[in-house]
């Protein structure tokens, strides 16, 4: 499969890509260069802006703005890289925000990592008003999110259980239920990071050490394929283009050695065959 390379830096966690179909621009995340990169698609031109903060994962806005997971709280992210406060929980469960995306009710969903070795992670809800609830909890290190077409069922991924789970989802009341397994990933395949889906309600997971990119078949419980990478750690993907035909993939050069291979690090472009579906925003207006 043809692949290209969007942004040959070595982003040392590259993380969380999101498109805005509206402007043709894919934005991605360095979280540990606390950075989020902005490229326009049709020039490759990018803007790079560093924030006070590490950056677990952003989302578009009805409002047109950026909102950020950070450490201790849900910001706005300025383009001159300040930040203005949208929420500030009391107590946030793990270490930091990590992958977060609005589902097709328009309300954030977004998880954290543990600070250490046993899990005290959690996954929580925010609404437009600013309401902080928690729906899961103890997570070990939350990650991929992505809602089936119909908008009924979520999938989730907590890295450290090496599966996906799936759950039903209410976008009236905006509550999950009835959690389980879809598939278990085996080690050595790598840890499950980030995901998205597709048109046909496939999903396309990230594999952290895992040199690839898995394509999977929720309803059969399958995986259908292995796309090999040229990087170790894998972390996320969203489909992108006028048509959303198009795979932007993020890699993290952590724990590599960039010198011995320039790809740790970058993001990627390919065509894999399947088309996506348009960008949820939170609806703060």
């Amino acid at each position: 499969m043809e692949m290209n390379i969007l942004d040959s830096a070595n982003r040392l966690v590259g993380e969380g890509p999101l498109y805005d179909e509206q402007g043709g621009l894919l934005y991605t995340l360095d979280i540990r260069g606390k950075s989020v990169i902005r490229t326009e698609l049709a020039t490759g031109k990018q803007t790079v802006t560093v924030y006070p903060q590490e950056i677990g994962c952003i989302a578009l806005t009805a409002s047109g703005q950026l909102l950020g997971a950070m450490v201790d709280g849900i910001y706005y992210l300025e383009p001159d890289g300040t930040l203005r406060p949208f929420l500030i929980p009391e107590e946030i469960a793990g270490r930091r925000f990590n992958d977060g995306k609005v589902g097709p009710d328009g309300w954030f969903y977004v998880g954290t990592i543990s600070t250490g070795a046993e899990a005290d992670g959690a996954f929580y809800r925010v609404s437009p008003r600013g309401e902080f609830t928690r729906l899961l909890y103890p997570v070990g290190n939350s990650n991929g999110l992505a809602w089936h077409p119909n908008g009924k069922l979520l999938y989730y991924c907590d890295t450290r259980s090496h599966q996906i789970d799936v759950f039903d989802f209410d976008g009236e009341e905006h509550t999950i239920a009835n959690r389980r397994c879809v598939i278990q990933i085996p080690n050595e395949l790598g840890s499950p990071d980030g995901m998205t889906i597709d048109a046909d309600g496939h999903l396309w997971v990230a594999l952290w050490g895992g040199y690839g990119l898995l394509h999977i078949d929720p309803q059969r419980q399958t995986i259908v394929e292995k796309l090999p990478f040229p990087a170790k750690n894998v972390t996320c993907c969203t489909f992108v283009g006028e048509k959303l035909d198009h795979l932007a993939v993020t890699t993290a050069a952590f724990g590599t050695d960039p010198a011995a291979n320039p790809r740790e690090g970058n993001t990627f472009l390919l065509k894999p065959g399947a088309c996506g579906l348009a960008t949820n925003r939170f609806r703060d207006i």
